[in-house]
């Protein structure tokens, strides 16, 4: 009984340290484009609203 307690307790560890150190590695990811405009290049924080841009206006 106990070395099934041990052994559900050690995978669930390890399960959560996997889940831990790989999925923030993928959420980090910015994708750039071959695209500038005035100067900056768009990239995936800034390509839904580029007035973020200096010299751009609009929405």
């Amino acid at each position: 009984m106990k070395k099934n307690l041990l052994r559900n307790m050690l995978a669930a560890t390890v399960a959560l340290f996997t889940a831990l150190f790989a999925l923030p590695a993928t959420v980090q990811a910015q994708t750039y484009y071959d695209l500038w405009i005035a100067g900056t290049q768009v990239t995936s924080d800034n390509c839904n609203d580029l007035s973020v841009i200096d010299g751009v206006s609009g929405r």
